[in-house]
């Protein structure tokens, strides 16, 4: 089943290209021009506030939410939660990974980690299988069989089936994981409270090579089609490593707000950034295009945005 969505908000907000217009400045659609449609629990949601959304090769979309996971067909929701389903001990929903095997991985704000196999949900990941924390934030893929897991605890390594933590320098604020990324060439990215930490493998143990940006909170990570990175941290903007050397994206030249918790990249190579304040922002083209309540949007605080199978956001 396929079906296309395009930008969703913290309620549901779909943003769909208006046809038969002509564009402005280096051919950039300015998202004023799209249009909107929003579903909220009164259209099927388990509850309006989305922190996650993922889409399986299936074509289902898949959010998490503060009381529970929502699959949407293209038509309507499907709600699971702690009460319908035992094997789901928390309905905070923060996160999501699907694997090569099409496992979906659920990162829950007090009941570790959940999992959704081959239709139904399996026993997850909790601090009794040796997580750091039960409070779990990210969950990316590495490799065949390997999964990370941030938690505000500490770091975690799935691979194959075996469960250990992975040590990291610093005080409480280094340990709790915001976000995760890894490169092509298997370095993992890591998002803290404290910065961002760069490790590697080294005589079969992991270690810090690179610590930056001390004292930003970085709140979402995504890799561009070079394999640079991008960063969206809580307070101080978005930051792009080209080529190791950071180009920093502020309200002084050019954000809405330096408050952000999301960032996406869009098939076309599109930045897109979800902010707590002032709606959704994109970088295109070198210019700085904002969706927010002056021109359509129903509220200004947006927690996340997702590119789909399709290349729709």
């Amino acid at each position: 089943m396929r079906f296309k969505l395009n930008v969703i908000e913290i309620y549901l907000l779909l943003l769909f290209i208006l046809p038969g217009v002509e564009w402005g400045v280096a051919g950039v659609k300015p998202l004023a021009l799209y249009k909107n449609t929003i579903w909220t629990s009164a259209n099927g949601l388990p509850q309006n506030c989305v922190h996650a959304i993922t889409q399986g090769p299936d074509g289902y979309i898949w959010f998490g939410t503060d009381a529970g996971l929502a699959r949407f067909d293209g038509i309507k929701f499907t709600s699971y939660d702690r009460y319908n389903t035992p094997m789901l001990i928390n309905d905070i929903i923060q996160g999501f990974c699907i694997d090569r095997q099409d496992t979906l991985w659920i990162a829950t704000r007090h009941g570790g980690v959940a999992r959704f196999k081959n239709g139904k949900f399996e026993k997850g990941l909790t601090t009794d299988d040796g997580l750091c924390s039960n409070n779990v934030n990210c969950i990316i893929e590495s490799g065949k069989d390997s999964l990370w897991i941030g938690t505000i605890n500490g770091l975690n390594r799935l691979e194959n089936g075996k469960l250990r933590n992975i040590p990291l320098p610093g005080g409480p604020n280094s340990n709790y994981i915001l976000s995760l990324n890894e490169s092509p060439d298997g370095y993992l990215w890591v998002g803290t409270q404290d910065g961002l930490l760069k490790l590697g493998k080294r005589n079969n143990r992991y270690e810090v090579l690179l610590s930056l940006f001390r004292q930003y909170k970085i709140s979402s990570l995504a890799r561009d089609k070079h394999g640079n990175l991008w960063i969206a941290t809580y307070e101080n903007g978005a930051i792009y490593l080209k080529n190791g050397q950071p180009v920093f994206y502020t309200t002084q030249n050019g954000l809405k707000s330096n408050f952000l918790d999301n960032i996406a990249i869009d098939m076309e190579g599109s930045i897109w950034l979800a902010s707590r304040d002032s709606g959704i922002m994109r970088l295109k083209n070198g210019s700085i295009d904002s969706f927010d309540i002056n021109n359509g949007l129903s509220m200004p605080f947006v927690l996340t945005i997702y590119p789909d199978n399709e290349g729709s956001m």
